[in-house]
């Protein structure tokens, strides 16, 4: 009965039903609730929360992989994200990227957010009582030090603010502050909001949650100073996820596609576009969830880093705008 109350909750409560749904265990699998779920469909934003949730209940609960019966959406995800943007009437081709390397990366790691730091790569990683911020030797993938956050709360994005990480998270709002050299924990505040990715832009935080909004954060208090509607072709974009501020513009995952955008932050605009669809490693070795997420970028080489959930490679790439 108690999936039967939660149903009720309007739309605009979707990410608390469907992290009530979880917390109630198996009944969360009743028909009635695959049913309300089946309604939604892929272009409307409740989707791209469900979808998100579901490949996290998934990861931690594989027989929740029975919602997929109902949701064709999800289950044609691969053709979906193979398109990238098929609602958004994209006609020029993707921008090139050339492979520089590829690296060992723990096969393991739910990875939310990446940023490099005094050569090594610092990973956020999500899951319940799986969350932790890593420092990782990055040519070795060698795991060099690791904290891990309570088991209450899901790590979400990472960036580097004053000398100091940032872990965000989903559902509780909570912001974890960490040394880098130790990481240590060195405070913690309250944002209020749900949190997917995050990056730093001229001493602000920028986040994302899932949206087609980025949000401008003020560090000392956690204040929006700014929100900004990010579009493709006169269309919102939703799905922001990880993010990684690089030589004046935002880099963004498009959760649940392998692709990267980049964005003009004056006017929200997608300037170009990235398929690293051939980086997939063996997608029938993989779970649902191991989509493409987390970026970081390297000041000297110009370089960036990109992997996925659970990928078992971290791949350095030197992106190749083309003409337009």
């Amino acid at each position: 009965m108690k999936a039967m109350k939660i149903l009720k909750k309007s739309h605009c409560c979707f990410c608390s039903t469907l992290h009530d749904l979880h917390v109630l265990h198996g009944e969360y699998y009743s028909l009635v609730t695959l049913l309300y779920l089946a309604y939604f469909t892929y272009n409307h934003t409740p989707a791209l929360v469900l979808r998100k949730y579901l490949f996290k209940m998934i990861s931690i609960r594989p027989s929740a992989f029975l919602f997929l019966l109902l949701l064709p959406a999800i289950s044609s995800s691969e053709q979906i994200s193979e398109q990238c943007f098929a609602d958004h009437s994209i006609t020029s081709p993707p921008d090139s990227y050339q492979v520089i390397a590829r690296y060992p990366h723990d096969p393991l790691a739910f990875t939310q957010g990446m940023v490099i730091y005094n050569d090594s790569l610092f990973e956020s990683t999500g899951l319940l009582h799986k969350s932790e911020v890593r420092k990782i030797n990055i040519t070795e993938g060698e795991l060099l030090l690791k904290t891990d956050i309570t088991d209450i709360y899901f790590g979400e994005g990472l960036t580097l603010l004053n000398q100091q990480l940032v872990q965000m998270s989903l559902k509780s709002g909570k912001v974890f502050f960490f040394d880098p050299e130790t990481l240590i924990l060195i405070k913690r505040m309250t944002f209020g909001q749900d949190v997917w990715g995050s990056t730093t832009v001229n001493n602000q935080m920028l986040i994302s949650n899932g949206t087609s909004n980025l949000m401008l954060i003020n560090p000392q208090n956690l204040s929006i100073n700014k929100t900004i509607k990010i579009t493709l072709n006169n269309k919102a974009l939703s799905g922001l996820n990880e993010l990684e501020y690089a030589e004046g513009y935002v880099y963004a995952n498009v959760w649940p596609t392998p692709c990267i955008v980049k964005i003009d932050l004056v006017n929200g605009k997608v300037l170009s576009w990235f398929n690293l669809s051939k980086l997939y490693p063996d997608k029938s070795q993989l779970p649902l969830s191991a989509v493409l997420n987390g970026i970081a970028y390297h000041q000297q080489t110009k370089h960036f880093f990109v992997t996925g959930k659970f990928w078992p490679f971290l791949y350095e790439i030197k992106l190749q705008p083309n003409e337009h």
